[in-house]
């Protein structure tokens, strides 16, 4: 199969503009951050990056990190003795697959380990999962063999709700006291919190615009080269650790008329951050390469509106290391080896 290709076009200007990895006075960088090494990147491609993490005193175990949801939604029986709660009931549910956690809501300090590497939250708020559903609009949506004590998913996006005050990665006692710079960095074998001048060098950024104290999801494009009249479609595009596939929405009507419900093997699509002109990011790829960033599949949403929307899913880090800085407002791509 042919290999995918991959462009990057870069562009130049300050922070306010939202290009190059140096701040203005307004969006000040810190000093501090702390790496966390995955040695097996293999394995972060096949099931997503883990860390361990204890919670209010119980049994450690392992959370996937999720740049595609809010909120930390765990297993109930992983709440230890100190958390506070149970505290209000409530659900989350998945729209890559339907699947709705239910449960209680927890209050507890949690701390993250990996490879020697340590830190720990102020009270962060989490859903203690004690069932399991599915939304009767995925009828491929199962939880056979599925355990609510199972479930541990960090979710630490944003774009959809007031996620500033949930998100445990912008939760770090340090960051809170202001000493450490709120955002992260996800790269094919690391996840830092943290940003500094050091760790976003070379980074090329998207700015955000404010909603409340979270940020709009971010611009971004795609496009069915050599398909006139569906090559540039734009709306948001969402950068998903939590899944291995691509997923693209746009109204039925407004889709070429032979990849109305389905996206075959071959199809040529493309990708750019914040539009096609200018980008940041940008690559294409056929439908069933295996060069990176190429998803394991791609396919239509459920969702039914106009504006255009690309989930890249998680093989786009494959290409390039991936930063949210959530005090600033932008995102930021660097190409990587």
């Amino acid at each position: 199969m042919k290999k995918a290709s991959l462009l990057l076009t870069l562009a130049i200007g300050g922070c306010a503009a939202g290009h190059v990895a140096q701040a203005s006075p307004s969006c000040v960088l810190g000093t501090q951050s702390v790496r966390f090494d995955m040695l097996d990147t293999a394995q972060n491609f096949r099931s997503g990056w883990h860390l361990t993490v204890s919670i209010a005193g119980g049994k450690r175990r392992g959370v996937q990190i999720d740049t595609g949801s809010i909120g930390f939604v765990v297993g109930r029986n992983a709440i230890g003795p100190n958390a506070v709660g149970p505290l209000a009931a409530g659900q989350q549910e998945y729209t890559s697959n339907g699947l709705i956690l239910l449960g209680h809501y927890y209050r507890a300090v949690v701390t993250f380990e990996s490879a020697g590497s340590r830190a720990i939250t102020v009270p962060v708020t989490m859903l203690g999962v004690e069932k399991l559903a599915c939304d009767p609009k995925y009828p491929k949506c199962s939880i056979r063999n599925r355990s609510a004590q199972g479930v541990g998913v960090l979710g630490v996006g944003f774009g959809r709700k007031e996620s500033i005050g949930t998100n445990p990665f912008l939760q770090i006692a340090a960051m809170v006291r202001g000493s450490m710079h709120p955002g992260y960095i996800v790269s094919t074998s690391s996840v830092t919190l943290g940003l500094t001048a050091e760790n976003t060098r070379g980074f090329r950024f998207i700015p955000l615009i404010r909603n409340g104290s979270d940020w709009l999801g971010a611009t971004g494009c795609f496009g069915f080269p050599g398909r006139p009249g569906y090559e540039r479609m734009c709306g948001t595009i969402l950068v998903d650790t939590g899944i291995p596939s691509m997923i693209v929405s746009l109204a039925a009507a407004l889709r070429p008329p032979d990849l109305k419900t389905d996206i075959p093997s071959g199809t040529a699509i493309a990708i750019a951050a914040p539009a096609f002109d200018n980008a940041e990011v940008s690559y294409r790829f056929s439908v069933g390469d295996r060069g990176a960033p190429t998803p394991s599949a791609i396919r239509w949403s459920k969702a039914t509106g106009d504006n255009a929307f690309v989930n890249t899913g998680r093989n786009l880090i494959r290409a390039y290391d991936y930063l949210y800085d959530a005090k600033c407002g932008r995102i930021g791509f660097r190409a990587n080896s």
